[in-house]
């Protein structure tokens, strides 16, 4: 038995908001799949049936929007600053490897200082 396109389905700004969502553009997403509701409403009535996956794809867009939105609103630096910096969560290798390199440097740097005003 082969499975039908629902209405939604065989909407191609549907199919570009599902695409969108999966893309990550949650914003973009919600826009569109508004549009797309906005039309299916006007057409076949607010609960029809033909509009269920539209309410649930448009819902789900619009929730990855908020949540994004909120987690970017809690990291002060954004893009800016990358997030492993901005907390202090740096890797144990390469914090390793910032204090080994430091070291040596100013140790040859107050050498080198002390030698030329003494000779």
């Amino acid at each position: 038995m082969v499975a039908q396109l629902t209405m939604a389905e065989q909407d191609a700004d549907y199919q570009s908001g599902v695409a969108a969502i999966k893309a990550k553009d949650f914003n973009a997403a919600a826009e569109t799949l508004s549009r797309v509701l906005e039309r299916f409403v006007t057409t076949y009535h607010e609960l029809a049936p033909e509009c269920a996956d539209v309410y649930m794809q448009y819902g789900l867009a619009l929730l990855r929007d908020c949540e994004e939105r909120e987690e970017n609103a809690n990291d002060p630096f954004g893009d800016a600053v990358p997030r492993e910096l901005a907390t202090g969560a740096v890797s144990e290798g390469a914090e390793g490897e910032g204090s080994s390199d430091k070291e040596p440097a100013i140790k040859e740097g107050g050498e080198g200082e002390e030698g030329g005003s003494a000779g």
